[in-house]
Order: C-alpha cells, then structure tokens, then sequence
C-alpha cells in the first residue's frame, strides 16, 4: 500500500488528484473501503489480456487440427489456452501475482517453443506469430507480475 493516507476531502468521497496520482493501480483497486472495481465491472483490465490470449491460443490449436491434422497442435493449443484462462480467473480473483505469474510461465513456453519452430522453418505463420504474441503476453505479465509481489 503506499505510503499516502487517503482520506475524503468532502462528505461525498471525494478525493484530492495529488492523492490519486500518486497511488499505484493496485492501491487503487480498494479506496476508502469500497471496491473500486465493481464499478468498473467485476474483471480486472489486467485479466483480459490472458483470457484474450488464452482463447487465440486455443483457437489457433483447433485450427491447426482442422487444417493439418496436427494433434500436437489441438493438444498445444488446448492445455496453454486453458492454463492462459486459468490464470485470467486467478487474476480476477484474490491471486494476482500467481495469475500473472502463470500467464508469464505459460507465455515463456510458447515463446520458446514456437520461437524455435519459426527460426528452424523460417515460416512466420504460425511459429512467428505465436512467438511474437508470446513473447508480447510474456513481457507484460512479469511486469504486471512485478507489481503484485509483495
């Protein structure tokens, strides 16, 4: 939490923007007691990313089966998909940095693996793509990650 006391500057809850701009987003997450984020809507903008991710990548695993036959794809797809979703319900909920945490893991190992794929086929569909959203997905939930360590 941060350093900053954050108290009403009249009977209306309404609060001084030196205050504000002085939080981080996850002290914003609760303000005075209330939950900030049910007004916003009950998931966390931090979460679509994995949820996003998370449904491409299994469409894209279904897509490679539909199209090649590739059962390594369908399962691929499936288990990272499902693992990027998971994490999207892990940071809706009370674990944030288990959430990101996970997506990064998950996005670390599409990384990986199709980043080899593309650099030993040379082919930018799909290895090239998969890697560069991974390594995208990567990058943005250790830094969100980084954020909820306590």
């Amino acid at each position: 939490m941060s350093s900053y006391e954050i108290s009403p500057l009249n009977n209306n809850n309404m609060y001084s923007l030196s205050y504000l701009s002085n939080l981080s987003s996850r002290d914003l997450d609760t303000i005075g007691g209330t939950e900030f984020d049910n007004r916003m809507g009950s998931i966390p903008g931090s979460a679509h990313p994995a949820f996003g991710f998370g449904a491409v990548t299994i469409v894209g695993g279904l897509a490679g089966y539909l199209r090649k036959g590739s059962k390594a794809s369908l399962g691929a797809g499936f288990v990272c998909g499902t693992l990027l979703i998971g994490s999207g319900l892990m940071i809706s909920g009370e674990s944030q940095y288990g959430g990101h945490s996970l997506a990064a893991g998950t996005s670390a190992l599409m990384a990986l693996g199709m980043g080899q794929r593309f650099f030993k086929t040379g082919k930018f569909m799909p290895a090239g793509v998969v890697a560069t959203l991974a390594a995208a997905s990567l990058g943005y939930h250790v830094k969100k990650a980084l954020e909820w360590k306590d």
